[in-house]
């Protein structure tokens, strides 16, 4: 889950990962204490030298973070200056504590991962202080399945602590698992029915890997018991919204709601994934073909509802 709606994308690595590489390639180690020493600055200078850190240690990242925002009004700056940067101050204490967790978790979380979900590569946990691309970003470094955790988007989340980063890394991983079954990245994220599917199914995989329902998506005090309350009027809205792209975008990523609660699209996609492994593996719900999805993403929300598709 991240700032803005997760995507699957491509980013390249830097000089200093290979073949041995561990679970956790750190990228903001060393650029935290720049970030503060720098907070007096003109926001601009200080944008300057996220830069020429990032130009330095892993040159393709700040390109594939700026393309992210191609289609926004004033681009990657815009972000950068009104979204980001502004609020370090107040963001730089949970950056710093989820760094440490990071350290903490990823070597168990990968390894339980790995092994519940089938995986036939670990994947590799890339930390790094980004433009509010998402908290977690499911996609490939050096030709390596990698889950990309942008520290400014946990913080602002308060996803810092333990718990919440495992979650989260088994929902990435979980997207990892899909891309290994349908043999690399697609994403899915372009069509609403797809997209519930698809995150969905790296929601329930985040239960699996957990072993209990961790709901890290759950950044706000009784989410999970509204979203169970308000199942049937979720689906009628999603089925609603679908012609739009603006208005079912709403259900995903923490810069959107749905009558003031985010990611409900999440909550949705997960009852779904759950309800389609009672009869099939994780495997075979990864591997469906996009026409299958998207009749069996439609007439589980018309079951919900109990009305016909619009």
């Amino acid at each position: 889950m991240e700032g803005r709606l997760e995507h699957p994308g491509e980013a390249a690595g830097s000089a200093n990962d290979g073949p041995d590489q561990g679970p956790l390639l750190d990228l903001a180690d060393r650029l935290l204490p720049r970030l503060e020493a720098n907070l007096p600055l003109p926001v601009s200078e200080q944008i300057a030298a996220w830069q020429a850190y990032y130009d330095g240690c892993a040159p393709d990242l700040p390109s594939r973070l700026y393309t992210d925002y191609g289609q926004i009004e004033g681009g990657w700056r815009g972000i950068a200056e009104s979204r980001i940067f502004p609020k370090l101050p107040e963001l730089l204490p949970g950056m710093k504590l989820a760094l440490a967790n990071l350290h903490k978790v990823c070597p168990d979380v990968c390894h339980r991962a790995t092994s519940a979900l089938g995986l036939t590569q670990p994947p590799l946990v890339v930390a790094y202080v980004g433009l509010g691309n998402g908290a977690g970003w499911a996609t490939t470094w050096h030709g390596r399945p990698a889950v990309l955790v942008g520290l400014e988007n946990v913080a602002d989340l308060g996803w810092q602590h333990t718990d919440a980063l495992r979650g989260l890394l088994g929902h990435e991983i979980g997207h990892l698992l899909m891309m290994q079954v349908r043999g690399g990245i697609e994403s899915l994220t372009e069509d609403p029915l797809l997209a519930l599917y698809e995150e969905g199914f790296a929601q329930h995989c985040e239960h699996v890997v957990m072993g209990r329902e961790s709901w890290h998506c759950s950044s706000q005090a009784g989410w999970i018991d509204w979203c169970a309350a308000h199942e049937a009027e979720l689906a009628r809205m999603y089925l609603n919204a679908m012609s739009d792209r603006e208005e079912w975008r709403r259900f995903f990523g923490s810069w959107f709601d749905v009558e003031g609660w985010r990611q409900t699209g999440y909550f949705l996609g997960c009852r779904f994934a759950q309800r389609e492994c009672r009869s099939c593996s994780l495997a075979q719900l990864a591997s469906w073909p996009k026409g299958r999805i998207k009749e069996s993403v439609r007439a589980f929300l018309n079951d919900l509802t109990d009305g016909p598709a619009p």
